[in-house]
């Protein structure tokens, strides 16, 4: 097992890009990334899309891939990236998908990028997932952030139309 120093952050200038933090650790270092970048390095930047035209859920997926992203994943995980979708870019009144469902396996839900769901990583509104109308038929698979909740999530049909917030890598 390797040990570095404990200034191999201010020993190695520029590990971390785009104003990244560099935090020295027993095995080397991280970086703690501003907001709207990821990556090891703080080297990928993130962009979101609104999508102004109201999509069900397969087709905003859909939409989103051709732009070259997906439906809005990390975004939704980093509580201060959301917050700052919600007061900078959402329209009042409207309805807008995101990247997590439990399509795959009923109550088990994931976000498109694989990562799954925890208290940590999503905000949905008390009492949700709700999987309402689950005994008359399919039942609540895609989550949302919805209007009349504040904008925290919940648990949708997959069939409904609504607006998308997609998320693609810029660099």
């Amino acid at each position: 097992m390797w040990l570095f120093e404990a200034n191999f952050c201010s020993a190695n200038d520029g590990l971390c890009k785009n104003n990244g933090t560099c935090l020295d650790t027993i095995t080397g270092y991280n970086c703690s990334c501003k907001m709207f970048y990821k990556g090891e390095h703080c080297e990928q930047e993130l962009y979101h899309v609104i999508m102004t035209t109201a999509r069900i859920w397969g087709y905003a997926r859909i939409y989103c891939q051709s732009i070259g992203g997906d439906l809005a994943a990390w975004g939704m995980r980093n509580a201060t990236v959301r917050n700052s979708i919600i007061d900078n870019l959402l329209r009042p009144g409207s309805i807008y998908l995101i990247g997590l469902s439990d399509l795959d396996q009923e109550g088990v839900w994931k976000y498109v990028d694989g990562v799954a769901m925890t208290t940590n990583n999503t905000d949905f509104a008390i009492g949700q997932p709700d999987n309402y109308g689950s005994g008359f038929g399919s039942g609540q698979d895609c989550a949302w952030l919805y209007p009349s909740l504040n904008f925290q999530m919940d648990d949708g049909w997959c069939t409904q139309y609504a607006l998308a917030i997609c998320e693609r890598i810029l660099n």
